[in-house]
């Protein structure tokens, strides 16, 4: 995002070649001027780029979920806004389906009445909202999705945080629930941070759980296609008071690489090796 002459926040995108040199460069600015903050950048196989996050572009100065599509030139094609029951909402991330095309976007909202909902929507390269699915606890607690992902079925796998727990829902090409798995580490919040499908369809994720100290674990799972629990662990530092959070992770030749934040005596950048049956090979962190 960019700070505009009007003190708002506008989405930009910018395209650089192969040696670093500006080809060119592109703002988003919505009708009503207030911020827009760009959260998750794609760009498909025809070259095409979508971009998705937050834009204040309604009378009520509430936020509402936005795509965009550019084309390789940098020129706007068009724009989808999304509002969950007149709230404040949040653009959270974006996947393409491999086969189809489709594009899907998760975002919730911060409804003070209803304690939040999260919700996916499937849009095609056109931008038709083909289809939706919203959905709420029922209970106090903000649900939020913080990433998705397509396993090897063409299936969406929605993580984040349902309630004070971390969880991970599947849905089918038309959003309807497969199943939904959701964590509580210690009784208190938690949150799925990143995902990803790795060989044999096995599901990974990462995130934090709070524990007894008050302050947060980085947590480590890993679900087979059903949702079944293969096996789970935790790194905390020496300080179990601070903050560590597991923010990616991604399998790459039979190895799963995690990637977040130790506390220890300072608060340092953590990267983890595992095999993928749960043993931990190396951990580094990197910090002053």
């Amino acid at each position: 995002a960019v700070q505009d002459t009007l003190d708002s926040l506008n989405f930009m995108v910018i395209k650089y070649d192969t040696n670093g040199v500006k080809q060119w460069q592109t703002e988003y600015n919505g009708t009503l001027g207030g911020d827009d903050i760009p959260t998750t950048l794609k760009v498909a196989v025809d070259q095409n780029i979508y971009v998705t996050g937050n834009t204040k572009d309604n009378s009520t100065k509430l936020r509402d979920v936005v795509l965009l599509k550019f084309n390789n030139a940098g020129t706007q094609q068009w724009k989808q806004t999304y509002d969950i029951d007149h709230s404040d909402d949040i653009g959270a991330r974006m996947v393409f389906h491999p086969i189809t095309g489709r594009i899907f976007v998760g975002g919730g909202n911060d409804d003070v009445l209803d304690d939040g909902k999260y919700v996916v929507l499937k849009y095609s390269t056109s931008g038709s909202l083909l289809s939706e699915k919203v959905d709420s606890t029922g209970v106090s607690g903000f649900d939020h999705p913080i990433n998705l992902a397509i396993d090897n079925s063409g299936e969406v796998l929605v993580c984040g945080r349902k309630s004070n727990d971390a969880f991970v829902v599947k849905l089918d090409d038309q959003l309807d629930t497969i199943w939904t798995f959701t964590y509580d580490y210690d009784g208190g919040e938690d949150q799925y941070n990143d995902i990803d499908v790795g060989a044999a369809n096995k599901i990974y994720l990462t995130g934090y759980g709070t524990n007894s100290k008050a302050g947060t674990d980085l947590i480590i799972h890993a679900l087979n296609s059903s949702g079944g629990v293969l096996w789970d662990k935790s790194l905390s530092g020496n300080d179990r008071s601070g903050t560590s959070i597991g923010s990616q992770i991604t399998e790459v030749d039979n190895k799963l690489f995690v990637g977040g934040q130790m506390v220890d005596e300072n608060d340092d950048l953590a990267l983890s090796l595992f095999d993928t049956s749960g043993t931990l090979l190396w951990l580094a962190e990197f910090g002053e």
